[in-house]
């Protein structure tokens, strides 16, 4: 038995796609919001805080991307006091990476993660 096992994780050139996809749809809906994306383990790859999103936002939307990378599932399950907006991204039903977003709206939260995760071909939420 190998001592070693091949590993995926998302990439920075990933992160970026889906952060740029996510800029791309706040701007689409005029939302102002705090994007993050991590790898696997909830280390921040990528992030923005677009103009006149809140600050505590910021640390919201890593929050929720830590918690969706490292339980790998969404977050805004019920009694998860983090709300809407986290989400794990797989690929080839591996756990590669998390996108957190916080807009102040948990739909628009949702719909600017799905957003940027749709970017990544072939990776779903679960």
């Amino acid at each position: 038995m190998a001592d070693t096992v091949p590993y995926a994780r998302l990439s920075h050139s990933g992160a970026l796609k889906a952060l740029n996809a996510a800029v791309r749809r706040a701007g689409e809906v005029a939302a102002a919001g705090v994007v993050a994306v991590t790898d696997d383990s909830g280390r921040l790859l990528a992030f923005v805080r677009l103009d006149g999103a809140a600050s505590l936002s910021a640390d919201i939307a890593v929050d929720r991307a830590t918690r969706a990378a490292s339980l790998g599932e969404a977050t805004g399950g019920e009694g998860d006091p983090l709300g809407r907006g986290g989400l794990p991204v797989y690929l080839d039903r591996g756990l590669v990476g998390a996108i957190g977003v916080d807009t102040g709206d948990a739909a628009l939260n949702l719909d600017i993660a799905r957003t940027a995760l749709a970017a990544l071909p072939g990776a779903t939420e679960v």
